[in-house]
Parts: C-alpha cells; sequence; structure tokens
C-alpha cells in the first residue's frame, strides 16, 4: 500500500532467458513517461480450507476511487494486494545483478502488513459509502498473516505501466475470513489518507467472467488479476495453480 508518488524510486529491470536483472534506477513518473518496465509484486490470496476453500481473496477498491474523486469508478473493482518495489538508491552494487529474492520477499511482506488487516483499533481508516465520505472513522488493527509462497515472475505492458511482477500465493484460514479488512490509501492535498475496502471471496471463473461482461455490468478486475491469464504468463499461472490446489 506504500502510496505511489512522482518521485518514488523503482527498480527498472529487464529479462535475460528466463532471468531478471536489475538494470538501474527510476522514479515512478519517469517510468510512466518513458515506458519503462519496472519491478512490482502481486500476492494472490486464497481460501486455505472450509467450504470455500481455493476461492480467490481479493478486494474492492471501488471506495478508494471515490476518495480519489475518480469520474468514472466502477461499481466493483476487485483487485489483489500488492504495490511496487521501492529502490533503494544507495544500492549501486545491485545494478547489473539478478533481481534478489529478498527485495521481493520484503516488499510482499510490507504491503501485507500495511493493505491487509483485521478487527481491532491500532489503525484509523476513512470510511466511504455512496461516494461520501463518512464522518467518523473507522479502526482496524494488524492481522499476521501466513508467510506468503513464492511462485515466479510474470509480465505485464499496459499504457504507461510495464511491470514485472513477482507473484506469490497466499494461504488464509476461512475462519480468519470474517474478521478481515483491506486498506489502500491515497494522496490528497499532499496528505496520505487511508481507506477501509472490503474483503470478497470468488472463484477464479467468476472473475473471468465479471472481466468478460466488464462493459455491461461496469465491473473492473484489476490488470493484477488479469495478467495471470495472458499467454506470456502460463508458466507461472499454471504454477499458482498447482500451488493452491495441493495446499495444504
Amino acid at each position: 500500500m506504500t502510496t505511489n508518488t512522482k518521485s518514488e524510486p523503482l527498480f527498472i529491470v529487464e529479462q535475460r532467458g528466463d532471468k531478471y536483472f536489475i538494470t538501474g534506477f527510476t522514479e515512478w513518473d519517469i517510468a510512466e513517461l518513458n515506458n519503462l518496465r519496472h519491478l512490482t509484486v502481486i500476492i494472490v490470496s486464497f481460501v486455505a480450507d472450509g467450504k470455500e476453500k481455493g476461492k480467490w481473496v481479493v478486494h474492492d477498491r471501488t471506495q478508494r476511487q471515490w476518495a480519489r474523486g475518480l469520474p468514472d469508478c466502477k461499481n466493483l473493482s476487485y483487485n489483489f494486494f500488492g504495490g511496487h518495489c521501492t529502490a533503494d538508491l544507495s544500492r549501486v552494487d545491485l545494478i547489473g545483478a539478478e533481481v534478489p529474492q529478498e527485495i521481493c520477499d520484503f516488499t510482499a511482506r510490507r504491503e501485507l502488513e500495511e493493505e491487509l488487516l483485521c478487527h481491532g483499533n491500532e489503525i484509523e481508516l476513512e470510511k466511504w459509502e455512496g461516494k461520501q465520505k463518512r464522518v467518523e472513522n473507522v479502526t482496524a488493527g494488524f492481522y499476521h498473516a501466513k508467510e506468503p509462497i513464492p511462485i515466479g515472475f510474470s509480465s505485464f505492458s499496459g499504457i504507461g505501466n510495464l511491470e514485472f511482477s513477482y507473484i506469490y500465493a497466499l494461504p488464509i484460514p476461512e475462519a480468519d475470513l470474517p474478521k478481515l479488512v483491506a486498506s489502500d490509501s491515497y494522496m490528497m492535498d499532499g496528505k496520505e489518507h487511508s481507506v477501509c475496502l472490503p474483503i470478497v471471496t470468488v472463484s477464479e471463473s467468476e472473475l473471468k467472467e465479471m472481466h468478460a461482461r466488464s462493459e455491461e455490468t461496469n465491473v473492473e478486475i484489476c490488470d493484477a488479476v488479469t495478467r495471470l491469464w495472458l499467454p506470456e504468463n502460463a508458466g507461472v499461472y499454471k504454477k499458482l495453480k498447482r500451488v493452491i490446489e495441493a495446499y495444504p
């Protein structure tokens, strides 16, 4: 959930064969302007047990879009957890090196700590309903998630957004689902705000159907999800499916 700012430092990454290398640093706005492929992580959460075992766990980011004042908000906007790998500009020794696994692992844990929360009183979040911010905020607490399972790299090429994303699988016990909430942040008037978002369990086939009918229903399935179905990501997608189906 680390809030994207135009000056956020990112890793520029390129693929050589089946390996991925850091070739330099950039900033978020420069990466967007010049179509520089940068490093992110995506965490595919799934129900680990019970009657909903195998379903994907996503959050609905619609309330965040309302908070940002976007004019073309969807009825629903389903997304995975994840975010950019923030670069340490002092680590010039990484330029030319293969992407270290610990960079992706650190980012995945950080994003889960910030985005995947539970009922509690430690964190204050905005609550939005019907495109309006409620006067009173809500509170949440830290959720001790299981260790994310490394899967592998995926790629995505969108307008102003080229990414190599390391994919993780995250098992969530069914008993934990009722107490979970998501959080995402946005910048407004130079200040960071955090919004409470609902957690949803949904089958992959349902997500595919929603994506296919998105123009009709005005429902958005974010590219963090849909990139898994691209032909270039078939290998990592198959590995992800095997891990989910075989768990525990």
